[in-house]
């Protein structure tokens, strides 16, 4: 009988009979499910460290993406699948045993309101699988859901509102739309998550929070929808300094406050400015406003078209969201007054990305040959990787 030993990937198929061949691709199925379940059970481990965060990467699914043998989906869906079995350690244990796939099928098929009972009959459904094929696992696992999820909720009111609270810098609320609006909004969040998921790999965001982020990439395409040449939420910033502090007579430090009265923290401030609306309030030492001055962008339509054309998408090392979730970065800082608003000092960077050269310390800077290098918060350099043409 013909086991599989290590090297065994080395042996010249043509020199196998029939059963021998036969035999060799089950054991070889055997061993890459095996090898599966011990990358699962590492990557549940990498992923409830955040240890994908030390790269940049959105998720643990995008990064094993970037760095190893699979697609954004498969590597999405590894993630997704390893995260769960976490929670279910006897189905961990089981992979290496009945196969990867099994259990991935059934556990995949797991939401929220049944994990209790999974959990309940773990060890049954379990000692089921052993008997099914992949196939007939699937369809257990379809009838066994429809059986357990049998809860519905009670129509609401069909009243529309909509609640907003502040509670720091925490904005929370509730809503409820009906008929042709419930259907509208639903669409549109769900295709724009389901897009997060399949195109970016956000799959390590549990659904509420990936149909925040859908949201919110909707409304800032929405701002921008009406000027290809315009980032897709623009804040206005008010600068507000007196006569020796705009001739530099006189130092400033960075201060604001949002419309609900919220101090923002300077990094936030910083990178507002990279590509803002700007106001300029100038007054004298008691407060006294001199002049105040228009609206004013800091990166100009055909500069950031430029930019664009340049630079195709975030130029973060193994991001590519599209321009229109890109923000114009100024690598040295606008505010300084030693970052000037050029070619060479500009890059797109997606909100998230914009968001960890600021407030999450990771720094950027453009080298000699006119490439990008970002260095990690401890110093050590982000590999670069290399771009479709």
């Amino acid at each position: 009988m013909l086991t599989m030993e290590p090297g065994i990937g080395h042996l010249d198929p043509s020199l196998l009979s029939g059963a021998e061949l036969r035999e060799a691709v089950l054991a070889a199925d055997r061993e890459r499910s095996r090898a599966e379940a011990r990358e699962i059970a590492l990557l549940a481990e990498f992923d409830a460290r955040d240890e994908y965060k030390a790269d940049g990467a959105v998720s643990a699914g995008l990064w094993l993406a970037r760095h190893g043998d699979l697609t954004r989906s498969a590597a999405g869906s590894m993630a997704s699948d390893a995260r769960k079995l976490r929670r279910h350690p006897e189905s961990m244990a089981a992979c290496s045993e009945i196969g990867t796939a099994k259990v991935r099928e059934f556990i995949r098929r797991v939401h929220s309101r049944i994990e209790a009972a999974y959990a309940d009959a773990e060890t049954s459904l379990l000692s089921t699988m052993r008997r099914f094929s992949v196939d007939d696992t699937i369809v257990f696992a379809k009838r066994w859901v429809a059986m357990v999820d049998q809860d519905g909720a009670e129509p609401p009111e069909n009243t529309p509102s909509l609640t907003m609270g502040r509670t720091g810098d925490a904005l929370h609320g509730s809503f409820s739309l009906f008929g042709e609006d419930a259907a509208f909004f639903a669409s549109a969040v769900g295709n724009e998550s389901d897009r997060i998921w399949r195109s970016e790999g956000d799959e390590h965001l549990p659904a509420p929070q990936r149909n925040a982020q859908a949201l919110m990439d909707l409304l800032r395409k929405a701002v921008g929808a009406s000027d290809i040449t315009t980032d897709p939420a623009k804040p206005t910033v008010v600068v507000h300094m007196t006569l020796d502090q705009l001739e530099g007579r006189a130092g400033y430090e960075l201060a604001s406050v949002d419309p609900y009265g919220t101090l923002i923290p300077q990094d936030t401030i910083r990178r507002l400015l990279c590509d803002a609306k700007v106001h300029r309030i100038l007054s004298d030492p008691n407060g006294i406003v001199l002049d105040f001055g228009y609206s004013e962008r800091i990166v100009k339509g055909y500069q950031r078209l430029a930019v664009i054309a340049r630079d195709r998408h975030c130029t973060f090392p193994g991001c590519d969201r599209p321009p229109a979730m890109c923000h114009a970065h100024h690598i040295v800082y606008w505010e300084t007054g030693h970052g000037p608003t050029d070619m060479a000092n500009l890059t797109l960077l997606c909100h998230r990305h914009h968001h960890l050269v600021h407030e999450g310390k990771f720094t950027c800077q453009r080298l000699p040959d006119g490439s990008l290098e970002f260095t990690r918060p401890d110093g050590t350099i982000l590999e670069p990787q290399p771009r479709p043409g």
